[in-house]
């Protein structure tokens, strides 16, 4: 056998194909799995890139607007270095928008005094001004540049601001008795307002270099302060001052979150009275009190007197019911709300029973006389009764059964167009309670002349008016007959006549008038054509 062999071609084609070198499809996945993860590293490389370059940029226009607007306020008078309407008062905005390409942003601008004195100076806590400017990118508030300069007076205050006054007022939470942060305070009135600054963590806001104000005539030129912050109210609202000369006033301003009083008005068994009843609710606080109508047992109330209801104070609720017999709930006191300020609402539960009563007995006398037909009209009391009337008897008398107990009733008394005092009353169960009500009397002076000459010893007679009285007097020197304790009213007649035999020609004067004051004065003229003796 010799060395030469013999191949098919078709291995040969294998051998061949078998040694060319490339990539399988799990390769070629693979590569582009890989440049992909290379790439998205590069592209978030590039995408920090451009935000830092962007953002850099930013921070370079906000620097260059923040320091411009700080050359802008040093280049102010220093009297009008300040917030327009603010502390200091000047004419810089608070905030301005930046106008610059390439950057949307707001410039916030902040101006305090600065407490900084010289040795043996007068303390006036405003010795120069403190200027912050932050640059803020409106987009998401991000702070891009922040400046700080101060700013002097070029002289000082004369006599070192010892002329001028200070008002550092604290705002609290009158619920909890804690400072309130992040109000706005006003100083809407007086010789410097108006002014407006922010409580500090302390709850304090301090206005500086104020005109003193301590001979002002109130309202008008006193110092009135309010405080503003969201969900809150002012008690008392505005906080009113005067301050003199070097003085610094510290008043407290107290603001509270308003709570709700839930009403329940209930019957006997518990359930909600379907009818119409009256509650009234009564603050401690300053003992206001509202009286509001109640349908179908429930009611949330928000104010009383119109003030909001207020945290930490004690309410009295009491319900009651009109027309018919009269029903009475217990009153209940208790103090809003539930859980300051997490829970700002309180539940007054009313039970609806029979009233505790008593009697109220009216006497009305006129000129020490029972004054029968007298209108008698008892109201008011602890369940704000409506007006309830009767007439007095012959004794001059009326009463009012089943008055529900209780105090602040009013009795009036009247008859024929004159009126007795009113008198407040109380009203103890099972117990009647006696009033005597007098009606208006007065004096009536009776002046009697013959042509213009006073008669002494005249007789005079005064007859009628509202009791019929029937009075007889005699004139004195002066020609005056005095009546006292004359019921006040009309229809009154007077007769005069002085019969003697050294005069026998003397007459009579008859008169119709009015009796209406303390003290009155009638005069009566003798008719000659009348002759004693009277008929």
């Amino acid at each position: 056998m010799g060395d030469d062999v013999n191949l098919h071609p078709g291995f040969l084609r294998r051998i061949r194909l078998g040694n060319q070198s490339g990539f399988t499809l799990i390769e070629a996945v693979t590569s582009m799995v890989i440049f992909a993860g290379l790439a998205a590293a590069m592209a978030g490389l590039l995408t920090s890139a451009v935000s830092s370059n962007k953002l850099a940029r930013q921070r370079t226009l906000a620097d260059q607007a923040a320091l411009e607007h700080i050359e802008y306020i040093r280049r102010l008078p220093y009297d009008d270095v300040g917030i327009v309407l603010g502390n200091p008062p000047g004419v810089v905005l608070a905030t301005t928008s930046v106008a610059r390409t390439g950057i949307d942003a707001t410039i916030t601008t902040q101006i305090r005094y600065v407490d900084d004195p010289t040795p043996t100076s007068y303390e006036t806590t405003a010795n120069y001004k403190r200027v912050v400017v932050t640059v803020r990118r409106d987009s998401d508030s991000q702070v891009l540049a922040r400046e700080i300069t101060y700013v002097a007076p070029s002289s000082r205050t004369p006599f070192g601001g010892v002329n001028l006054a200070i008002v550092e007022p604290l705002v609290i939470d009158y619920g909890l008795n804690v400072p309130v942060e992040g109000a706005t305070v006003n100083l809407l009135t007086g010789p410097s307002a108006p002014r407006s600054d922010v409580t500090d963590e302390t709850g304090k806001v301090s206005f500086k270099k104020l005109t003193p104000n301590a001979t002002a005539t109130c309202p008008s030129d006193c110092y009135d302060l309010t405080a503003a912050l969201t969900g809150y109210v002012q008690l008392d609202a505005p906080t009113r001052l005067n301050v003199g000369p070097g003085q610094t006033a510290a008043p407290t301003i107290q603001i509270y979150r308003p709570s709700t009083i839930n009403v329940v008005v209930q019957d006997s068994g518990g359930s909600p009275y379907s009818g119409s009843a009256s509650v009234k609710l009564t603050s401690s606080r300053n003992g206001a009190t509202q009286t509001f109508a109640v349908s179908g047992g429930t009611a949330a109330i928000s104010a009383v007197s119109g003030e909001q209801i207020v945290p930490s104070v004690q309410y009295t609720a009491e319900a009651w019911t009109t027309g018919g017999t009269p029903l009475c709930a217990t009153p209940v006191s208790q103090y809003v709300p539930d859980d300051y300020p997490s829970v700002l609402t309180s539940t007054f539960v009313l039970t609806l029973g029979s009233c505790p009563a008593g009697n109220v007995a009216v006497t009305v006398t006129w000129a020490g006389v029972a004054a029968s037909g007298a209108t008698v009209t008892l109201s008011g009391g602890p369940y704000a009764l409506s007006p309830v009337s009767g007439t007095t008897d012959a004794a001059g008398l009326v009463t009012f059964s089943n008055v529900p107990s209780g105090a602040g009733y009013t009795v009036d008394a009247s008859m024929s167009g004159q009126s007795a005092s009113p008198q407040t009353v109380s009203v103890t169960t099972g117990s009647t309670t006696n009033v005597t009500m007098t009606l208006p009397t007065a004096t009536l002076i009776v002046n009697v002349k013959r042509f213009s000459t006073n008669q002494n010893g005249a007789t005079v007679k005064v007859l009628g008016g509202p009791m019929g009285v029937d009075l007889t007097g005699t004139t004195n020197s002066s020609g005056n007959a005095t009546f006292s304790n004359v019921p006040v009213g009309a229809g009154y007649t007077i007769k005069a006549w002085k019969c003697s035999a050294a005069s026998p020609r003397r007459s009579r004067q008859v008169s119709s008038i009015t009796k209406t004051s303390s003290t009155q004065t009638v005069n009566v003229a003798f008719d000659t054509s009348n002759i004693c003796p009277l008929p």
